[in-house]
């Protein structure tokens, strides 16, 4: 977005009932825009609210389908606002444009354009259709109850959704314009009556402020925001990428203790034998070293008997063992150095950047694993 196109942004979203600090402004640095603090602004202080009132609300007057749900009601309203409306909704005119979304999306990505991606990782191959998937899902669903909506707009609203919506409120003006940080970011926070931004910490003139996104999985932060920032953190979520079966007695009590601890979800197979998936934004591999709850399944999985459960003079190589053939095993997956730039379209650049960070991060945790000595692990 424009810096004139912000201005006419912000001047509609003040006359909506924003609210923002005096102390902070927009910028372009480096190529890419964000919100600075131009003073010192204090920790607690109040960076920018906006009313609930004022956000587009899903038309609960409308005979919904059944299988609906409120992300797709809330797709379906503001497209038809869209695409109905005299005066369209404000904060159209500052979505992200289909013809820019198209040059870089994996959406629109043909597969001969997906051959290097891959190559180079099969499960990022797998999360990209799972995602083209997902969204010509919403337009059939879409499509099956108005057969006359515009699909072009459609697709801008979902992907927008994507990159910009918070969760379940919707779109918020200004507010989303915020990067993202999981070091500085800022929580974002609702109450009965406004979406607001508090400062986490005292502000200098001159410093980025960031909102928290969440943590999120590298592969579906880049496929769903478009983009993959090489110098900010990022989280392998196993609950992505890995799933088990249990087949005898003491593995099906090793997950019976994990699912008291973190959420699983299992189904038994015909032979007797259970599938267990781990949910979806628990375990991660950070940076340099496996989160806690990633500790506690290597340490639950490591063990191949009772007697090894036993045996505490085990058991700091077998967690040593078990975690760094688990990492490893999922780097096997990440061949990105077998593929040559040219095989990846320059517009995925940032997915190769994004496998490259991958690559880097799990070899750090398998060398955090065999540098863990026996009692280390779990203290």
């Amino acid at each position: 977005m424009s810096t004139r196109n912000y201005n006419s942004f912000l001047d509609t979203a003040l006359s909506e009932g924003l609210n923002i600090n005096k102390g902070i402004e927009r910028r372009c640095v480096d190529g890419v825009y964000g919100m600075y603090a131009t003073k010192k602004i204090p920790k607690l202080e109040q960076l920018v609210r906006f009313p609930l009132n004022k956000l587009l609300a899903t038309n609960e007057g409308l005979d919904y389908p059944e299988s609906f749900t409120k992300e797709i009601r809330y797709f379906y309203t503001c497209t038809k606002n869209i695409s109905e409306s005299k005066r369209p909704w404000f904060y159209f005119d500052n979505f992200y444009p289909l013809k820019d979304i198209k040059k870089s999306h994996v959406y629109f990505a043909k597969d001969s354009e997906l051959q290097g991606i891959r190559q180079a990782s099969p499960i990022l191959f797998q999360y990209i259709k799972i995602a083209q998937t997902r969204i010509n899902k919403h337009i059939e669903e879409i499509k099956s109850f108005d057969k006359n909506i515009d699909q072009d707009v459609l697709l801008t609203v979902i992907i927008n959704s994507q990159q910009r919506s918070w969760d379940d409120v919707g779109f918020i003006p200004v507010l989303d314009l915020f990067n993202h940080s999981e070091v500085d970011g800022l929580a974002r926070r609702v109450d009965d009556e406004n979406a607001y931004l508090v400062a986490g910490q005292d502000l200098e003139p001159g410093d980025q402020i960031f909102i928290n996104y969440g943590q999120k999985d590298m592969y579906f932060h880049a496929i769903d925001y478009g983009y993959f920032d090489p110098n900010s953190l990022h989280n392998i979520d196993l609950g992505l990428r890995t799933n088990f079966t249990a087949q005898t007695t003491a593995q099906k009590q090793t997950f019976r203790r994990l699912n008291s601890i973190m959420n699983l979800v299992s189904k038994e197979n015909p032979d007797k034998s259970i599938d267990y998936n781990i949910a979806i934004g628990e375990v991660f591999l950070g940076e340099t070293a496996p989160n806690y709850l990633a500790m506690l399944l290597f340490y639950e999985t490591c063990f191949r008997s009772d007697q090894d459960r036993n045996n505490k003079t085990l058991h700091g190589k077998l967690i040593r063992n078990r975690a760094e053939g688990f990492i490893t095993s999922m780097k096997s997956f990440n061949k990105i150095y077998d593929v040559i730039s040219s095989d990846i379209p320059s517009k995925f650049i940032y997915l190769r950047k994004m496998l490259e960070k991958e690559h880097e991060i799990l070899n750090a945790n398998i060398a955090w694993a065999k540098q863990q000595s026996a009692g280390r692990l779990l203290r």
